[in-house]
């Protein structure tokens, strides 16, 4: 490639060979022939595919014997100059296919974890191998994130926003995929591959091909560039874009200083243009600190000392001029800790080397800017239980006090309704057309809310003073019971490693009381405490089979005073 030799390996039935004419074709044909004649195996002409490109792309010739098309599929993905048959191929003809797999899946009750689970599984995973190498129009992942929300609210409007179910479990959300974020964290890692990769052979491809006149991929990288200039200037293909803008978005997210880049700046224009000098970049002018000395410009005098010739007097000047003031204060108050601008990347607070950040940890990135933290109903729940909204390990447990008592999603869901309001209690179901009265199903007067079905219902009073007596001769600090306790959850300040023991008699209890209100059963305690023993028995049954006796022996260790 130019003056590079390429070697490779592969397979000789999965090549897709780029060649500039039909000699090279021919070339290509001589050593599958040679080929064949060490190994014995033929390539076999009727099914060789071939393209024409560039601005022969409409060419009707179609020599050699070969098949000649308008469109190509390798390794999965179609290529093609029309646009509308690329996006139906590599997306449209997917997402029909998901749309299929989850109307199969929505036949079965699956709770809300399930659900996102399989949106994972089933869903994005389906698009992010395309993705990764081709541009993802926005409307395309408009469209693919509608329908695993859909699936993942079964058909029904979004219960919880997107920028909250996105998050982690103790941020309040359930960890569901952003496909906007996924894909910008594989464009990072190309950017990441190509710096780290020394003597990799795609970089003298890419080098030769893509940006030297603005000193190479290596240094382009590290300037604050306008992606907008040079995919007009270059008429890059989408998805090499769609990395400029990437790359800078993250750099801009995690870099801690500014960037005093003297080329590609989009802060340092000449005539509405970024400017680029290959004279004074070849002469190791690459940033503002090379023009400075003392807090002031260096005279163009000293400059040619470095080489540069008189002719360049009035690019030096035009540059000098072109200088922001506040980029020119910033570097006489600011001394440049690292040489590298890459070494100055930052994301909480702690420095990160960019060779040592994996695709997981690109996404959590991309995903911090997303993500909402305190939405309505935290502050709601704040502000009504007296719970600091910026404590974050106090708002990490009560989001996660249910997931660390119990694996069953039934349980984790409730608790997951209850926090964010969705709870279907009578006063939701009738502003929903559902239900005609909002009359409590248990005391049978009074308008049934969350709260008021397991806190403020007298019938649910009666329960709780029971269950209660039953509790606190092992747990006496359950004697002064209070709502935001049965809401929230038991914290594991006030009740220590016992806090996850009573969360998951808590958040059974509270199953107990909305299965009361649905007829399955009366609401007796004695009734849970049989419902608490079938759990025992199975979990005791798991633990022998497993050899863990000693882990539930830990955790149900209260039993034998209560059971």
């Amino acid at each position: 490639m130019g003056n590079v030799e390429v070697k490779l390996t592969q397979y000789a039935d999965d090549t897709t060979c780029f060649v500039r004419d039909l000699g090279s074709i021919q070339r290509i044909f001589e050593l599958h022939n040679q080929f064949q004649l060490a190994s014995g195996l033929k390539l076999n002409k009727d099914k060789v595919e071939a393209m024409w490109m560039g601005k022969k792309r409409n060419s009707t010739k179609k020599p050699l014997n070969m098949n000649w098309t308008k469109n190509l599929k390798i390794l999965g993905v179609t290529f093609s100059y029309n646009k509308n048959i690329m996006v139906e191929n590599n997306f449209l003809n997917k997402i029909k296919k998901t749309e299929d797999i989850f109307k199969i899946w929505n036949m079965r009750n699956l709770t809300l974890q399930g659900r996102v689970l399989l949106s994972k599984s089933l869903g994005y995973s389906n698009f992010m191998y395309v993705a990764s190498i081709l541009d993802v129009p926005s409307e395309i992942i408009k469209i693919i994130d509608k329908i695993m929300y859909k699936f993942v609210w079964k058909n029904k409007p979004d219960k919880v926003k997107r920028v909250i179910l996105i998050s982690d479990y103790g941020k309040g959300g359930q960890k569901m995929s952003d496909f906007e974020s996924c894909i910008k964290a594989a464009r990072v890692q190309y950017v990441k591959s190509y710096l780290n990769s020394n003597d990799a052979s795609f970089k003298s491809i890419f080098f030769k091909y893509y940006f030297p006149e603005y000193g190479g991929p290596d240094f382009l990288f590290r300037c604050n560039f306008d992606a907008a200039q040079i995919s007009m200037n270059k008429n890059l293909p989408p998805f090499y874009v769609s990395i400029l803008e990437t790359w800078k978005e993250f750099v801009s997210i995690v870099s801690n200083s500014q960037n005093v880049s003297l080329w590609n700046n989009v802060d340092i224009k000449i005539e509405n243009q970024t400017v680029f000098y290959a004279e004074f970049f070849r002469s190791g002018i690459r940033s503002i600190y090379d023009l400075l000395q003392n807090n002031k410009y260096l005279s163009f005098d000293l400059l040619s000392k470095r080489g540069l010739q008189q002719k360049y007097y009035m690019k030096w000047r035009g540059i000098v001029d072109a200088i922001p003031t506040k980029l020119k204060k910033y570097c006489t108050e600011h001394i440049p800790v690292f040489n590298d601008p890459l070494d100055e990347l930052f994301y909480k607070g702690t420095q990160i080397k960019l060779h040592s950040l994996n695709s997981k940890t690109i996404y959590q990135i991309f995903l911090s800017q997303k993500a909402l933290i305190n939405f309505p109903r935290k502050i709601h729940l704040s502000n009504l239980y007296n719970r600091p909204i910026d404590d974050v390990s106090c708002w990490e447990e009560i989001f996660s006090c249910v997931s660390l008592a119990t694996l069953e999603p039934i349980l984790r869901e409730l608790h997951y309704k209850i926090l964010h309001n969705y709870f279907p209690c009578n006063s939701l179901l009738q502003k929903m057309k559902i239900k005609q009265s909002d009359t409590c199903d248990l005391c049978k007067t009074n308008t049934e809310t969350t709260t008021h079905l397991f806190w403020y219902c007298p019938v649910a009073q009666q329960f709780w003073s029971n269950w209660k007596g039953w509790l606190v001769t092992y747990f006496p600090n359950i004697a002064h019971l209070s709502e935001d306790q049965i809401i929230l959850g038991f914290s594991q300040a006030d009740f220590g490693y016992n806090s996850k023991n009573l969360n998951l008699l808590l958040i059974k209890a509270k199953q107990f009381i909305f299965y009361t209100k649905l007829g399955y059963h009366p609401l007796s305690l004695e009734l849970y405490k049989i419902e608490i023993k079938r759990i025992f028995d199975i979990e005791n049954t798991i633990a022998n089979r497993n050899g863990r006796l000693y882990l539930f022996l830990r955790k149900w260790v209260f039993a034998q005073h209560l059971l």
